[in-house]
């Protein structure tokens, strides 16, 4: 059984984004766990979202993010558009060739726009596991690695039920060394692969992201 957890720091315009990463991979051997909902049709897409066609999947996320997607090109294509797209960001295109050579990572969006010092952001990874490994078991082996990064007394785990599938939802305060930040993950397990899918903010925009968070993942949907 091997967990790892890439942790990474986005610099934008001398302020930072923080991107939570987690991928699991067990060799586990428990019953296999299909979703019950998995064909499930997902929900109109809320008023100020677009939504983001990924190969595998799509999602819906606030208009005004700026998106990386992943799976449109080689590393070198992604960072030649990101330096191109954004040349005041030389560390988010460093970042983005980090990301991209993992494998994990599919999408990524963040709130360029934003003046705050923390930029919201949110991150997709897609981790092949198994028909093995249960939800309960990604949850298992992901919740202390986040306790480690958090308020311990602040980590919260809900079960949701998306119209694509079924979740495991951890919320956490989670401590740097320039703060304080909010995070939602959500575990999803779909024919044999794990989605991670994370949304980060400030303390202070926490109750707005977690409304994002909520409507962004109910718009989910598999196309694979």
């Amino acid at each position: 059984m091997r967990v790892t957890i890439p942790f990474v720091k986005l610099f934008q315009k001398g302020s930072h984004v923080l991107l939570i990463a987690l991928v699991a991979a067990c060799g586990c051997k428990n019953k296999e766990e299909t979703s019950a909902l998995a064909a499930g049709k997902p929900k109109a897409i809320p008023a100020g979202f677009k939504v983001q066609a990924v190969h595998g999947f799509t999602i819906a996320i606030p208009s005004g993010l700026t998106a990386i997607d992943f799976t449109a090109g080689s590393a070198e294509e992604l960072v030649a558009n990101i330096k191109k797209e954004h040349p005041e960001s030389p560390g988010l295109a460093d970042q983005v060739s980090k990301l991209a050579t993992s494998g994990a990572m599919k999408l990524m969006a963040i709130d360029t726009a934003s003046k705050d010092a923390f930029k919201s952001n949110f991150n997709m990874l897609e981790v092949k596991v198994g028909g093995s490994v249960t939800l309960d078991q990604l949850l298992d082996l992901n919740k202390p690695q986040v306790e480690a990064m958090a308020d311990k007394q602040s980590v919260k785990v809900t079960k949701v039920k998306l119209p694509a599938a079924d979740a495991e939802l951890i919320e956490a305060t989670l401590n740097q060394t320039s703060g304080k930040y909010y995070a939602a993950m959500y575990l999803v397990l779909y024919q044999g692969t794990e989605y991670v899918a994370t949304y980060s903010s400030s303390m202070d925009n926490a109750a707005k992201w977690k409304k994002v968070a909520d409507q962004s993942m109910k718009s989910l949907s598999f196309t694979n």
